[in-house]
């Protein structure tokens, strides 16, 4: 008995001493992605970030990050001005929108607020991760309640496939108003994951690893967009069968389509200006999207801002972690969309 026990001792102390020098070996060779409190399931948006707290996203020597959000998880807005707005602005979108990359201070959505000065307040309602039809529940669950006159809405490359994914928004013909579902199932694996992770001493071990161990990042990094494909081409073929990638591209483009005009003509008929802004190069990779973009903005129902020409790649390197938008881009936006919203605001 004695000698198993020092036995298994000495196993466990080996083990230790590897996953230590594993450990030690990607902190000083490859750095993880950091990012804690992680997100969290959701029945209404699949995903979200948890509110009210302070999220570090940080990579060893390349960056270290902190983004605040408000109690219902988007990103807290320190434009802080006196007196009531007579022109409140709604900003939609995803980790652009959100400002994944940069800190509180240089959020658009912030510095868009502070450049319209008095009279002007602009509400963030993106959240990362999210797609159109993620975003339009959000718009139409929070803004009820703001007198609001326009609606900025952000798009990315990545935007139909994460509608499609999470499809939370439908059009009904009938009554010819949108309407919402709650999310069903994330695939197998991930709600078998998720299960597990809710567990008390499995959670407060998770949170522990995720926030200081580079080994427990770099394998929960790539088993996050592996289960992710798995889950999102498994759910296709359950729901549609199976087709091949053009397909599913096409299916994804109609969907996000569809959303896009019924959107754009329910706020039209309000009286709400729709101010949509690429992400730089994003919209010419899809030329379905672009089709139906030109059209609607040909007929007055968006006003698409082409912000090609907005950023001098000499000075307009992208965020530190990986998305176009750093804080140059950020502060470009939002001078941008001000002088615009300034100059063409309607009544003037």
């Amino acid at each position: 008995m004695k000698v198993f026990i020092l036995k298994t001792i000495s196993v466990l102390l080996s083990v230790f001493i590897c996953l230590m020098l594993v450990e030690l070996g990607i902190k000083v060779r490859m750095p993880q992605e950091i990012l804690h409190p992680k997100f969290g399931a959701d029945d209404k948006y699949g995903i979200r970030l948890p509110g009210d707290k302070k999220i570090r996203h940080s990579k060893r020597g390349k960056y270290d990050l902190l983004y605040s959000t408000n109690s219902k998880g988007f990103r807290k807005n320190t434009c802080i001005k006196s007196g009531r707005a007579k022109y409140n602005i709604i900003c939609i979108g995803d980790s652009y929108t959100f400002g994944f990359g940069v800190d509180d201070a240089h959020v658009y959505p912030r510095l868009l607020c502070e450049y319209l000065g008095h009279g002007y307040y602009v509400y963030n309602f993106g959240s990362p991760g999210w797609g159109l039809s993620q975003e339009i529940r959000a718009y139409y669950e929070y803004s009820e309640g703001i007198d609001h006159h326009a609606v900025i809405l952000q798009y990315a490359e990545n935007d139909p496939r994460d509608s499609f994914y999470r499809p939370v928004t439908g059009w009904d013909k009938e009554k010819k108003r949108f309407v919402f579902e709650k999310v069903t199932s994330e695939g197998e694996i991930l709600t078998k994951i998720r299960r597990i992770l809710q567990l008390p001493i499995v959670k407060q071990a998770h949170n522990a690893l995720s926030r200081n161990s580079q080994l427990w990042n770099f394998i929960g990094n790539r088993l996050h967009m592996l289960r992710w494909n798995h889950d999102y081409y498994k759910a296709i073929i359950r729901k549609y069968g199976r087709l091949d990638k053009r397909d599913i591209f096409d299916m994804e483009n109609r969907y996000y389509n569809s959303l896009l005009r019924h959107f754009s003509s329910e706020l039209r008929s309000k009286g709400l200006r729709v101010l949509f802004i690429p992400v730089k190069g994003d919209l010419e990779k899809n030329e379905m999207v672009r089709q139906c973009i030109d059209d609607l903005d040909d007929k007055g129902m968006i006003e698409l801002m082409d912000s090609s020409e907005w950023f001098d790649p000499k000075i307009c390197k992208g965020s530190p972690e990986g998305h176009k938008w750093g804080r140059m881009e950020h502060m470009i936006v939002a001078k941008k969309l001000a002088g615009y919203i300034e100059n063409k605001k309607e009544g003037q």
